[in-house]
């Protein structure tokens, strides 16, 4: 309600939107006051999920027949009519952005355009309309809003995500029966107008769909039909970019896009593809002729789909890779400053920038002072020396610019080894350069004779067999070593299992790749493409035999492998059999090697990584590079590869005889090829989150200099007082159910140490209601005590671990590793209610004492906006994961229970699972629920509850009420009071800030 009392109303209509509805309805209803939901046929129980979301206002779902877009929506603009002075209009995949705080003001306009964002692309669209006015929706595909009668329209400084992630878009044949709709409509549209519409979003489905040379005709067509030319100007700038991609002659993709200039010069987007298409076929001056014009251009007001990002860095780099080439240094120079200076580029170009620009100034005639930006020797970290850098961070050998996106005709070849380690070490130095000074950086191993007094620091990619880090058994060596960096933790657990390695200098910093800003777009291409990229010996001969057996017809296997990756050095010859019967399989092709951006940039036009791993990888950076580019990975759980997928791909467990393994991998390639994601493809764009979050240069270059900073402060004066900073001091500890790595000060550790175990009654508990197969998920697994426990309970089953505190997940990877558990996957992660977003963790100093102790149990989610310099975590959605039926669910996370109870929804609903969750008052409130809150929400799930009450009366254990087994069983056979709650209201008698201390149920 605005402030003098005008009223909102919701207008929507939805169809199986029970994945993304809920985010839509939350991101509106601070701003509305009555709604109404057209379901247009439902099957997936959106319909109740909407009437949850909004039950506490006033509003009505209507179920109506399906007719068109036009109609339907124009039925729900009626409906809502009476019930708000202003109709908002949203889709169920798209969601308002709404400031902290934000208030609608009056309103007095009868229509409000806001802006769209639109992945990469950003316009104006009318959402917000006055209900007086008889408003109503136009057109049988990509409808619009029109009113009659007279209406003044005005800005609405709100902005609307379209995440297209919804139905439509998560169906693959939705661009084909589009075009067939619009093919349909044209065929009797007699109105020029609408005969232009349909022919612009035509082309548009024909190239969605991948029908390119249909979608260059009707783009060509449209822009002969004149109206609108903003829409004549885009299909226009389509037309040429296809033209370009399908190989069309030079000059007539040029020829299109200066006629798209001469249209609309105040417009940038022609000028960039131009020029980009010029400079990828080396006509350079014309490229820098073409840019030049359009440099100082600002994107448009009201202008249809503009690209900002052309804009403010996009066709200044074309610009300056062009002048170079071209000859005109002083402007590549002038241009790469200033792409260096805007906030607007990438951070993971700005090598590129200072590179190209110190190209140019070394080919001005009188060399100018060496600027600053790039470092030009570095010792000490063996075996790559530092590299000229391209714009991917990789070595050049012939000097000057390079932009992104190459395609490369023939085979390519290293002049030195390009493997993971070595792009890593490459990597490191190309973005820290002169920060590595200070620290001794050494890779896998170090010369005692060359060591220096900088802290020494080794950098290990090797597993624990490989000869070239047996020296860590030499003790007066490993004294010499400030810190051993390891690249996951699954790789840090086997050496300090098998070394003895002090755990208080082993730390983590895993690989790192260059993560695409934007996310994958939606759509299921044809034919499937699949993927290998890693060396030929660590699964080539087992995926070819799979790809043999399993024969698809609609999917191509893309293979870049060779063992020349390793260097001019590496012989190749004994995997000649395997590329030559490469060649000889259908719809398989043998690419050879490409330079890691090339590849990455090749990765963007693949579907599936198919990788039967035979090689315990300590990380897999073939791996993390296809899930940036949001690529399907299939794989074994084997070595890190689980720790490196975290929960995203699809696994399955390792197969040792390569014959079966085939046999395996093909029925799994085969089930994934005829349904990729297993029918959730949004959740490719989750895994592309998650891969900003965890694998990005831009998070793992912060974590380096703090590595560096930690080794190289200077020493507090005797007179100042420290700042409390908590330093774990690690113990090994025989309880009376395993071997544990604990943390002396920890309470939890120190309890497991006096007592030889930790919370008995959970597992007591828990072993009345689980068999052998069954799967649990472990939220707030801290060390793994329990994830160890539950795992002995279930040893044909699964155990799925979430632990989000670094320390803690360190933890447990050792001690699953001591107790032998492989049936059990790690996520570091926090569930709640949301996926995809970054969160602060209170810091590991919140709960210590003054004496030292500290209890690691106790550490929770932060508060927004604390900055107190915790762990950051990654979010997801227990229903945003692909887990297996789950029985069994423990939950102690600390007061978030509330939020990950939301985010597990769906998978309650499908799977009725037990529940064992920790009910605490203090710290529920400070995430804004409350233990009524909780109880009755389980209870209204159709859950009755009983109630631990031993010295901290805070567990509880949730049953289905239609498992009367399980509640017999139980309430029956537990040797711990008791409280049962049954019902669906509560009240709490509180005695205590932390637990009620009694209940009545009602």
């Amino acid at each position: 309600m605005t402030p003098s009392g005008q009223t909102l109303c919701l207008a929507m209509i939805v169809k199986n939107e029970a994945a993304v509805i809920r985010r839509c309805l939350d991101s509106v209803r601070p701003i509305i006051d009555h709604w109404i939901v057209v379901d247009t046929g439902s099957t997936d129980g959106t319909q109740d999920l909407v009437r949850a979301a909004l039950a506490d206002l006033p509003g009505q779902l209507v179920e109506r027949p399906w007719v068109d877009f036009a109609h339907n929506r124009s039925e729900a603009l009626a409906l809502a009519r009476p019930h708000g002075t202003y109709t908002l209009i949203i889709d169920a995949d798209d969601e308002l952005l709404l400031p902290p705080g934000y208030v609608l003001l009056d309103l007095d306009a009868d229509s409000y355009e806001i802006a769209i964002a639109d992945i990469g692309l950003s316009y104006r669209r009318t959402q917000l309309v006055r209900s007086a006015l008889p408003w109503r929706y136009r057109g049988v595909l990509h409808e619009f809003i029109e009113c009659p009668e007279p209406s003044r329209g005005a800005p609405l400084d709100l902005t609307m995500r379209r995440n297209h992630d919804g139905a439509r878009r998560r169906d693959g044949e939705t661009y084909r029966r589009d075009a067939a709709v619009l093919e349909a409509a044209l065929a009797t549209e007699t109105d020029p107008f609408f005969v232009a519409r349909y022919t612009f979003y035509l082309a548009q489905s024909y190239r969605d769909c991948g029908a390119y040379e249909q979608a260059v005709a009707a783009y060509l067509r449209r822009a002969d039909l004149g109206y609108w030319q903003e829409e004549v100007y885009v299909a226009l700038v389509a037309a040429a970019r296809l033209m370009a991609d399908l190989g069309r002659p030079l000059d007539d993709t040029l020829a299109v896009y200066r006629r798209a200039m001469a249209l609309v010069p105040h417009r940038a987007e022609a000028y960039h593809y131009a020029s980009r298409t010029c400079r990828l076929a080396e006509r350079y001056e014309e490229g820098f002729r073409l840019a030049e014009p359009a440099l100082s251009l600002v994107p448009p007001a009201g202008a249809l789909f503009i690209e900002p990002w052309i804009y403010a860095y996009g066709l200044r780099d074309e610009y300056a890779v062009n002048a170079y080439w071209a000859g005109h240094y002083r402007h590549c120079v002038a241009a790469c400053l200033d792409l260096l200076a805007s906030p607007a580029a990438p951070e993971a170009e700005r090598s590129r920038y200072a590179a190209n620009a110190r190209f140019a100034l070394e080919r001005l005639p009188v060399p100018p002072r060496p600027l600053a930006f790039l470092p030009t020797a570095r010792s000490g970290l063996a075996p790559s020396p530092l590299p000229t850098l391209l714009p991917d961070g990789r070595p050049t050998t012939r000097p000057g610019p390079s932009p992104t996106g190459l395609s490369r005709t023939g085979t390519w070849e290293p002049a030195r080894p390009q493997g993971g380690t070595e792009l890593m070490a490459e990597g490191l130095v190309a973005r820290l350069g002169v920060g590595l000074g200070p620290i001794d950086l050494q890779l896998n191993g170090y010369d005692p004779a060359r060591a220096d007094p900088r802290p020494l620091v080794i950098w290990i990619h090797h597993a624990v067999d490989q000869p070239a880090v047996a020296w860590l058994r030499d003790a007066a060596r490993v004294a010499r070593v400030a810190r051993f960096v390891f690249v996951s933790e699954w790789q840090r657990a086997q050496f300090l299992a098998t070394f003895g390695l002090p755990p208080e200098r082993c730390v983590v910093r895993r690989n790192a790749t260059d993560v695409p800003a934007r996310d994958r777009g939606p759509g299921r291409r044809a034919p499937l493409k699949v993927a290998y990229t890693s060396t030929p010996f660590r699964g080539l001969a087992v995926l070819l035999e799979a790809w043999a057996q399993a024969a698809p017809r609609d999917a191509e296997l893309h293979i870049w492998s060779s063992h020349k990756l390793y260097g001019p050095g590496a012989d190749d010859a004994p995997y000649a059999d395997l590329y030559a019967r490469a060649g000889s399989l259908p719809n398989v092709h043998y690419h050879g090697l490409l330079p890691n951006a090339e590849l990455r940039a090749a990765l963007a036009d693949i579907d599936i990584l198919a990788y039967p791993n035979t090689f315990a990888e300590t990380s897999c950076l073939a791996v993390i590079e296809a899930m940036a580019a949001g690529c399907r990975i299939l794989c074994p759980s084997h070595g890190a590869l689980p720790e490196t997928t975290a929960g995203f791909a699809r696994l399955y467990p390792h197969v040792a005889d390569p014959a079966e393994h085939a046999r395996t991998f093909a029925g799994l390639l085969a089930e994934e090829i005829a349904d990729p994601w297993q029918g959730q493809p949004e959740r490719a764009a989750a895994q592309q989150a998650y891969c900003r979050h965890t694998y990005d240069w831009r998070v793992r270059v912060p974590e380096w200099r703090a590595l560096i900073d930690e080794l190289t402060a200077p020493a507090l004066p005797a007179q100042a007082a420290p700042a409390r900073r908590f330093t774990p001091t690690f113990r090994r500890v025989e309880a009376r159910h395993g071997t544990f790595t604990v943390v002396a000060q920890d309470f939890i550790g120190q309890t497991i140490e006096r007592t030889g175990e930790w919370e008995p009654h959970l597992c007591d508990l828990a072993g009345l209601v689980l068999d052998e197969t069954a799967n649990v998920v472990d939220l707030g697994a801290n060390l793994g005590y329990h994830t160890v426990r539950l795992a002995g309970l279930v040893p044909r089953g699964s155990v799925h671990a979430f632990e989000p505190l670094s320390l803690c997940y360190s933890q447990l990877q050792q001690n699953l590793l001591a107790n032998r558990c492989d049936h059990v996957r790690t996520y570091k992660m926090a569930v709640t209610d949301r996926s995809g977003d970054t969160i602060e963790m209170e810091p590991l100093e919140a709960t210590l004492t003054a004496g030292g102790a500290i209890n690691l149990g106790h550490t929770g989610i932060g508060q927004a906006g604390a900055g107190q310099g915790g762990d950051l975590a990654f979010t997801v959605r227990l229903d945003d994961l692909p887990l297996p039926p789950i029985a069994f669910i423990k939950m102690d996370i600390q007061g978030a229970e509330a939020k990950a109870l939301a985010g597990m929804r769906d998978l309650l609903a499908r799977d009725r699972p037990v529940l064992f969750v920790e009910i605490e008052e203090e710290h529920l409130r400070r995430h804004g629920s409350s233990s009524k809150a909780v109880i009755e929400h389980l209870l209204g799930l159709g859950y009755s509850l009983l109630r631990i009450r031993n010295d901290w009366p805070t567990d509880h254990l949730a049953i289905p009420n239609e498992r009367t087994d399980l509640i017999a069983r139980c309430r029956e056979q537990t040797p711990y009071a008791t409280d049962w709650i049954a019902g669906t209201r509560v009240e709490l008698h509180f005695e205590s800030p932390y637990y009620y201390a009694s209940v009545v149920a009602s």
